[in-house]
């Protein structure tokens, strides 16, 4: 049996990248969630339970791509003898916990992009949370943040222009920082030795 991985869509890219120097038959499945459902943690965690929960005798092992952004993540993850990659949101994924927790030690209100939530900032963000009709709103929800930091992940600043576009309607400086994937891909890669070596999914145990 092989092996699979479920992951917010919003790390599709830097995820498939990720994989791509892997020989075929050593790839795993990937299921993508829709990223709009973090704006809903409760049917996050329901949709990732029931995902696991179809995936017994499938795979030998499964690999979930998720900060805490559903609620018992790491319990649901644990209860179907999952992994969960490591880091407690996706931002701290690719950049590393330490400097994750550094850059909000530094300034803890940090409002953070990535490259998928700049090219998709409306429908992810403005439009759900109706910020254009209502916005006090958005004055309530930004009025404890300080700064934008943009995490250029494939480094390629295309999406520059979007993302000082977008500070400018939070009214917020902008910060860019091109962060790349190494990290990201590390952690990929280290996860999917480790359900290698023990695929919990099947019986064993870590």
């Amino acid at each position: 049996m092989s092996n699979v991985i479920v992951a917010c869509g919003t790390l599709k890219i830097p995820l498939e990248k990720a994989i791509e120097a892997l020989h075929e038959d050593e790839r795993p499945d990937i299921i993508y969630l829709p990223a709009i459902m973090h704006l809903y943690p409760d049917k996050l965690s329901a949709a990732i339970n029931g995902l696991l929960a179809s995936f017994k005798g499938i795979y030998s092992g499964i690999i979930v791509v998720y900060g805490k952004c559903a609620y018992r993540i790491d319990e649901i993850v644990n209860q179907h003898g999952a992994i969960r990659v490591p880091g407690e949101l996706c931002y701290a994924m690719y950049v590393g916990e330490d400097i994750y927790r550094e850059m909000l030690k530094k300034v803890p209100g940090t409002y953070f992009l990535t490259d998928d939530i700049c090219r998709n900032f409306n429908k992810l963000v403005v439009e759900p949370l109706d910020w254009r009709e209502r916005p006090r709103i958005k004055e309530m929800m930004l009025r404890n943040y300080q700064r934008v930091v943009y995490l250029d992940v494939m480094e390629d600043n295309s999406l520059d222009k979007k993302a000082r576009e977008i500070a400018d309607f939070l009214n917020l400086p902008l910060e860019i920082q091109r962060i790349g994937t190494k990290n990201f891909e590390t952690l990929i890669m280290q996860t999917l030795k480790e359900i290698k070596q023990f695929p919990k999914s099947n019986g064993g145990k870590l």
